[in-house]
């Protein structure tokens, strides 16, 4: 997913090994993911280990996992801007104070589930290398969700039913984040926060 949506924004749709080159342990890594692993080393979104190594086979540190959610949050803004100038310029009904206004409100509703990434990175560590794909996932389903949500909202009267809406939206993307938050070896962050409540 990464990769793909990389090639999609910048417009290089023919990522190669090369970017593997980095790797003095290139060969470990999976065939069925080299793509998607050269893909995330050319965003900058993995940078490997020390020593000029991949090492596909090792738990991720706290800080790797921070490091791989500020390298998602570097090219989500160029994935969010070419979502929304396709989206609304596929429309052709915005006009400039309307592009404003949305793209505000839809950063203001992916406050929550950010923070939420973030939380779950301090407090439920153990993501393994699941965290390659799970960050930049809920931040892609989360910004498609909210897009779809301002373009169906758009000429809905009702405030106060376009404000229940939007709530019931962030609350989902919230949902969705502590969701697909992975967990290596322990059960799913759900089953865990289940047990802190119920002990």
């Amino acid at each position: 997913m990464i990769d793909r949506s990389f090639a999609l924004v910048s417009g290089k749709r023919n990522l190669s090994s090369h970017s593997l080159a980095a790797f003095a342990d290139r060969k470990s890594i999976s065939s069925w993911t080299q793509y998607a692993v050269a893909g995330a080393a050319e965003t900058g979104i993995i940078a490997g280990m020390d020593g000029g190594r991949f090492e596909p086979q090792q738990s991720a540190t706290r800080a790797q996992a921070s490091g791989t959610a500020g390298g998602t949050g570097r090219i989500v803004k160029s994935i969010r801007e070419y979502i929304l100038i396709k989206c609304f310029q596929s429309i052709g009904t915005l006009g400039e104070h309307q592009m404003k206004k949305s793209v505000t409100i839809l950063f203001l509703a992916m406050i929550p589930s950010v923070v939420t990434m973030f939380l779950l990175v301090e407090f439920f560590p153990y993501t393994g290398l699941g965290r390659i794909v799970s960050i930049p996932a809920t931040v892609f389903l989360n910004i498609t969700f909210f897009i779809l949500l301002l373009i169906f909202t758009r000429n809905f009267k009702s405030r106060s039913f376009k404000c229940l809406l939007w709530i019931a939206a962030i609350l989902l993307s919230i949902l969705l984040a502590v969701v697909l938050h992975p967990q290596e070896y322990l059960p799913s962050v759900i089953t865990q926060l289940w047990e802190l409540m119920v002990s």
